[in-house]
């Protein structure tokens, strides 16, 4: 919650704001295995499903992660015409609703609550970036480098403003 706050009270100058949407305008797929027949019908069930969402929208709120360290994104399902399960929405909740226990495993916290609730399997996306090793379950975003230069500066600003206002 504190980590949250303090990311939440950059006000994000020109260039880091730039450099982030820069970096989330390369985010790009991977090919998948076009010999195994079961990964081509896989792969087009979900090209129809991504054809149906605002995967733009989606992936734009995704990306945040990048600036607090991770995103949690949270899969809305319903049974198609087909018979099979289709994915009708991916919704972005606030990541301050989210924790992770000691073994990395996300727990949904109502109110805040300390325990939560374990998440169910295959219903939610988490993506973490940044980190340099598997037991970072926050990530590391921007906003861990950008926090000190940002407050020294702003520091400095209202201290020579004070100054300045004392001659």
């Amino acid at each position: 919650m504190l980590r949250e706050n303090l990311a939440e009270s950059i006000v994000v100058p020109a260039p880091i704001n730039h450099c982030t949407r820069h970096r989330c305008s390369l985010a790009d797929v991977l090919p998948g295995d076009e010999n195994d027949a079961r990964s081509v019908e896989a792969a087009e069930h979900f090209k129809g499903q991504l054809k149906a969402l605002p995967f733009d929208r989606i992936c734009n709120k995704m990306l945040y992660g990048i600036w607090y360290g991770y995103a949690v994104g949270e899969g809305l399902y319903k049974l198609g015409p087909d018979g099979k399960y289709w994915l009708n929405d991916v919704v972005i909740p606030d990541r301050a609703w989210f924790a992770f226990n000691h073994k990395g495993e996300a727990r949904f916290r109502p109110g805040f609550s300390l325990e939560g609730q374990l998440l169910p399997p295959n219903k939610f996306w988490i993506m973490r970036t940044g980190a340099s090793h598997d037991f970072a379950f926050y990530g590391l975003g921007l906003a861990h480098w950008c926090y000190w230069p940002i407050w020294f500066k702003r520091q400095t600003i209202r201290f020579w403003a004070f100054y300045l206002e004392k001659l």
